[in-house]
């Protein structure tokens, strides 16, 4: 059985790859890419287990995004498709796109213009950057420990105090984790985004570092009192600065954390508005 690390690290190759392919495509010209990556990453355990990764949640929220046709929507998602076997899983389009005559699912792939070899070739190096840091963790998860031992009060200590070179090992872990982990860097998306005002919704919910693509907006949570809040509540406060930026021509708000966590997600679709607490 994979251990829970090895599937966290399997989750997040393939949605980069998700990514990589929507970021080709028209999509990310019209939805801030941060906004649909947190949406994604919130639904990945839906998105895939059992060995199936299913494209019909994301089809759903994309094709619903003011300014965006299935047309557009469809090739990132059929190269995904097509390039399973790179991906190791078995990948599930929505009816719509399978009922895609097959000589017109190659044009709207080939449109994107990521060759087979290119996805294979980023598919390796995205899996050894999550290598990477799952073993940095690990790393600084063994280094943590083996310096709280160092640092244990003497008389829990055996004879003789610590040993120097447990010292040593604990300072090469934690140097070793620190270069894993900053391995990843290169793979940062450019920010395309802009300054957005947030001075109106301070009655509401304390926000800063507001961002915005088009229609889509991510803020920052300032607010102590969002911790305090029942999941109800919380839902209720993202629903009411959705209420005040919607004026603005905001579809999509994703609220994050000072980390960068995502801790709530409001779209306005033609269905109506949601909105998804984490």
């Amino acid at each position: 059985m994979e251990s829970a690390e090895t599937v966290a690290a399997k989750r997040r190759v393939l949605i980069d790859a998700l990514m990589m392919c929507l970021q080709k495509s028209r999509v990310m010209k019209v939805v801030d890419a941060k906004t649909v990556r947190g949406v994604i990453d919130s639904a990945s355990g839906e998105l895939w287990r059992e060995g199936e990764f299913r494209l019909d949640p994301v089809w759903k929220l994309l094709v619903s995004q003011p300014g965006l046709s299935a047309e557009e929507v469809a090739p990132p998602l059929l190269v995904f498709k097509a390039y399973e076997k790179e991906l190791g899983v078995q990948v599930r389009v929505p009816q719509a796109l399978s009922a895609i005559p097959r000589g017109e699912q190659v044009r709207l792939r080939d449109g994107l213009g990521i060759q087979r070899t290119d996805f294979a070739r980023a598919i390796e190096e995205m899996s050894a950057i999550a290598r990477e840091e799952t073993q940095g963790k690990a790393m600084a998860a063994l280094a943590e420990e083996a310096s709280t031992r160092s640092e244990a009060p003497a008389a829990a200590r055996p004879k003789g105090g610590p040993r120097p070179e447990r010292r040593g090992l604990a300072f090469a872990l934690v140097g070793l984790a620190a270069v894993a982990l900053g391995v990843s860097a290169w793979f940062a998306m450019r920010d395309t985004s802009t300054a957005f005002d947030l001075a109106d919704t301070s009655a509401v919910l304390q926000l800063s570092s507001g961002r915005a693509v088009g229609p889509s907006l991510t803020a920052t949570i300032t607010d102590p009192r969002w911790d305090t809040l029942p999941v109800d509540d919380r839902k209720k406060v993202a629903s009411q600065l959705m209420d005040l930026e919607a004026a603005k021509g905001i579809r999509a708000l994703m609220l994050v954390d000072p980390g960068g966590a995502t801790r709530a997600i409001v779209s306005e679709t033609p269905a109506g508005r949601t909105v998804v607490v984490p």
